[in-house]
């Protein structure tokens, strides 16, 4: 009778946590985990729209052609929305 040794399979990753840089420090807390995970979100949520925010600030919306103007200010007029300037 030969016994060889057999291998393990590749196994899943396991839930000791290691190699998760900063959460490895709170490891065993759950619920240090959860608010820093939601706080990085939150952060990183924040810095998208405020990238998207200033990339659009500047620019002045494509409706805005002369006879849109002209067309808005005869509305105005006709609705009496300006009654010191009376135009």
């Amino acid at each position: 009778l030969v016994i060889t040794q057999q291998t393990a399979p590749p196994s899943l990753p396991s839930c000791t946590m290691s190699g998760l840089g900063p959460l490895n420090v709170m490891k065993g807390n759950e619920a240090a985990q959860v608010a820093s995970g939601t706080f990085a979100v939150c952060v990183a949520g924040l810095m998208i729209g405020k990238m998207w925010f200033w990339s659009i600030a500047h620019k002045k919306p494509t409706t805005m052609t002369p006879q849109w103007k002209a067309a808005t200010a005869k509305y105005r007029a006709a609705q009496i929305q300006d009654p010191i300037s009376s135009s």
